[in-house]
């Protein structure tokens, strides 16, 4: 059985999905939950398993993400995203952000 390094937290916001080094816009995507190491995400754009995106978030955190699933569902795409390389400072604003927004703090499960 899989253990997950981080509790998922529910989330409704929008994610903005770019080429890497982002100035070529993909479009957005629906956050439905995330961590600190990924976030699950559904929408129309075609992503591919592999892929490394640019991702912006309205929290505001910059940072790559790496696809690592894919799931069609009811003719939207669901995808998994793992975080990379994301720096000290945006996890700390990332924590800030979870810990304002829901009133818990993000913590291994």
């Amino acid at each position: 059985m899989e253990r997950r390094r981080f509790r998922r937290i529910p989330a409704d916001m929008l994610v903005e999905l770019h080429d890497v080094g982002g100035q070529s816009a993909r479009g957005r995507a629906q956050v439905r939950n995330f961590s600190m190491g990924g976030m699950a995400v559904e929408g129309h754009v075609p992503l591919r398993s592999g892929e490394t995106l640019f991702l912006k978030v309205n929290v505001p955190i910059e940072f790559l993400g790496k696809v690592v699933y894919m799931r069609s569902r009811g003719g939207r795409m669901n995808y998994g995203i793992r975080f990379q390389n994301i720096g000290f400072f945006d996890k700390l604003r990332l924590r800030r952000y979870v810990t304002a927004k829901f009133g818990r703090e993000i913590e291994r499960e």
